[in-house]
């Protein structure tokens, strides 16, 4: 039955360095202000979504509930939440076209309804992940060393790393390349698989690539947003 679980999650995000423990926030750093943005359910549980600065929760908007649902890895999941940019969701004119830049994809495998997750299986699925697709940043740096445009080369989704936060979190750091037209560019997606109120919930931070600085970067808002999620759903 584990096994069975793990090919589940893997297969939810399929083509989809660790922070220093200072970032880490606590629910003692939460304001009242920042406690619920909306609440969600998903079978027997109800999800509180953090408010996250920068961010607009906005998945119950007609046009981004279209887009989203119509992403592979909304496939066989319950979607809970959607976060883009404040300001590209205030200001744009056309949501059904708008560039995100970066979005948060907060969901949970609809086959994982109402089966309870543990401490163990959550770092089952965090090796399996780490063993399902790995090139580690050492070797990727002596690539990119030898050839300055290697990152646009390459046909397949990078694992960099996969770690846990505390027991409740599992983060996977992947580059991810898109063909767009004549050329490629490479985006940076974060899975977080979680185990909140004994269900197994996941999110995608998706930001575009623009050296390691940005890698760095994107974990650091990922992260801090993953933390808030299972803190505010003890």
């Amino acid at each position: 039955m584990k096994n069975k679980l793990i090919i589940i999650v893997l297969l939810t995000f399929g083509s989809f360095f660790t922070i220093p423990q200072n970032n880490v926030i606590n629910a003692q750093t939460l304001k009242n202000h920042e406690l619920c943005s909306r609440k969600r359910h998903f079978g027997d549980i109800t999800v509180c979504l953090p408010v996250i600065k920068g961010m607009v929760e906005c998945y119950s908007n007609p046009s981004i509930k279209k887009r989203m649902n119509n992403l592979y890895y909304s496939k066989g999941n319950t979607i809970l939440g959607v976060y883009i940019n404040s300001n590209v969701y205030k200001n744009a004119s056309d949501l059904d076209k708008v560039q995100f830049g970066e979005f948060i994809f907060v969901y949970a495998p609809n086959q994982l309804k109402g089966i309870n997750i543990n401490n163990s299986l959550l770092a089952k699925f965090s090796s399996a992940t780490e063993n399902y697709l790995k090139m580690s940043w050492k070797e990727l740096k002596e690539e990119i060393d030898k050839k300055h445009d290697y990152l646009f080369t390459i046909k397949k989704p990078i694992l960099l790393k996969t770690y846990m936060v505390g027991k409740k979190i599992s983060i996977s750091v992947l580059l991810i390349p898109l063909k767009v037209k004549d050329h490629t560019i490479i985006n940076v997606e974060i899975l977080n698989i979680m185990e909140i109120k004994h269900r197994l919930i996941c999110s995608l931070y998706y930001t575009k690539f623009n050296g390691i600085e940005s890698v760095k970067s994107a974990q650091k808002k990922n992260e801090n947003m993953a933390l808030k999620l299972v803190i505010l759903n003890k």
